[in-house]
């Protein structure tokens, strides 16, 4: 009887250490999924931020040292993860990736208006593109 009893308590002590295993496992990935969720919020509210910045501010005037400010704002958030450190440096660093990306894709969205212009309006083909319908 005592063994059996034993051999009841081993087992579930073995069960008990492989769900604890399995939990801890569970709660790694949790932790690391949620900081990749955090990191994409950064990058695309980043984004969103330089999208807000062009549309509110895109005119010549707002300009800061001759750049656009969301590129500015950007490159600002880039150098202080490096320069400040601390805990918040991969949020900062995230936040100005965010704002470069917005920043690329306004100017390619301003090159790709200005192509299309351009092939639309016939005569010589711009960058050897065909025409654009």
């Amino acid at each position: 009887m005592a063994d059996r009893e034993h051999t009841s308590i081993t087992k579930a002590n073995d069960e008990i250490h492989t769900l604890r295993s399995q939990m801890g496992r569970v709660r790694d990935k949790a932790r690391e999924m949620s900081s990749s969720v955090v990191m994409v919020a950064e990058v695309t509210a980043g984004g969103a931020a330089a999208g807000f910045i062009r549309g509110r501010y895109g005119d010549k005037s707002a300009n800061l040292m001759g750049l656009e400010p969301d590129l500015v704002v950007g490159a600002a958030c880039v150098l202080a993860s490096y320069w400040v450190g601390g805990k918040y440096a991969p949020d900062l660093l995230h936040v100005g990736a965010g704002f470069g990306a917005g920043y690329a894709a306004m100017e390619f969205l301003a090159m790709g208006e200005r192509m299309k212009r351009e092939a639309s309006g016939g005569g010589a083909k711009p960058y050897g593109l065909p025409k654009v319908a």
